[in-house]
């Protein structure tokens, strides 16, 4: 089941992380190739974040709010910029959570797209929300306007239940 959370965080924890995520720490190295292996795409990543501290201790708030049992397996965060798409896939793990930090506007696009046999649900993307879901649901984030500057960025957490 997806499960949605607006203004997930307090402005302090928001600000903080999108302070976090200017560090010059990102590469192209995200993406990967569909389910099916009919596409591959490539995005901004920003990976190993379950090594830095201020991470895991958001893990910590977000496992308390949530009232959710399980272990950090990764967290990372990806990047896309203008007509960037991510392609439908799994994730590993039990249970995925995605963090939305970046200001946004709705039609900008790059919301978040969840597939099985055609569209099943979209979740749009919007600043300080969280979603929630089973790590085998298909899923994918949708590119951001050829006409956006910016980096949309999302935060994930991959969990393993207890």
């Amino acid at each position: 089941m997806i499960k949605v959370f607006d203004n997930f965080l307090p402005k302090e924890e928001l600000n903080k992380i999108n302070e976090l995520l200017e560090r010059p720490m990102w590469s192209f190295t995200g993406g990967g190739v569909s389910d099916d292996d009919s596409f591959t795409s490539r995005m901004w990543h920003m990976d190993n974040l379950e090594k830095d501290n201020y991470f895991v201790s958001l893990f910590y708030i977000i496992k308390d709010k949530l009232k959710i049992n399980g272990q950090l397996l990764r967290c990372y965060a990806n990047g896309q910029t203008a007509t960037q798409s991510g392609v439908p896939h799994k994730d590993d793990g039990d249970t995925t959570i995605l963090y939305f930090p970046t200001p946004w506007a709705h039609y900008i696009g790059g919301h978040l797209h969840f597939s099985g046999e055609g569209l099943t649900d979209t979740i749009e993307y919007k600043q300080n929300r969280l979603v929630m879901f089973p790590a085998n649901l298909t899923h994918y984030a949708g590119a951001p306007d050829k006409t956006y500057r910016d980096l949309r960025v999302s935060l994930a957490f991959k969990v393993k239940n207890e």
